[in-house]
């Protein structure tokens, strides 16, 4: 899936490895090009195996929303995907997604709207009591 437009060239697997069969400089790029592919590939799945090792989906969640955050440097992250497709990378139903991103969100634990998060408390501080001072 790409999310600009792009175009794709096919090339047998084995003219990337015999040498004489491409150019020295395309031969080059190609293989700097999957091996940058195939790092980001591990690094995600890597980030997969940290969240879906969580044993709640609470801190599924938030194991993810806080590694977005890290990776973008910003409070409020897009995850790029329906509720659904959230609910299959956590690898539960959507139902039981949405119960307890409703539970997280009157807890005053995260915010969201479609495919935008915002973490507001980490598990454990829940939302500031009004009229409490400290």
């Amino acid at each position: 899936v790409a999310r600009t437009e792009c175009s794709l060239l096919f090339l047998p697997y084995r003219d990337m490895l015999q040498p004489g069969r491409l150019d020295l400089d395309a031969r080059e790029r190609f293989m700097e090009n999957v091996s940058e592919l195939l790092g980001n590939e591990l690094v995600r799945l890597m980030y997969k195996i940290d969240v879906l090792s969580k044993r709640t989906l609470r801190d599924r969640v938030m194991t993810h929303l806080s590694i977005l955050q890290e990776k973008t440097g910003s409070e409020v992250v897009d995850l790029h995907m329906t509720q659904e497709q959230f609910a299959q990378f956590l690898c539960v139903n959507r139902s039981v997604l949405s119960k307890e991103l409703n539970a997280m969100r009157a807890e005053g634990m995260i915010d969201y709207r479609k495919s935008r998060y915002r973490i507001l408390a980490l598990p454990g501080e829940g939302r500031p009591e009004k009229g409490r001072r400290g």
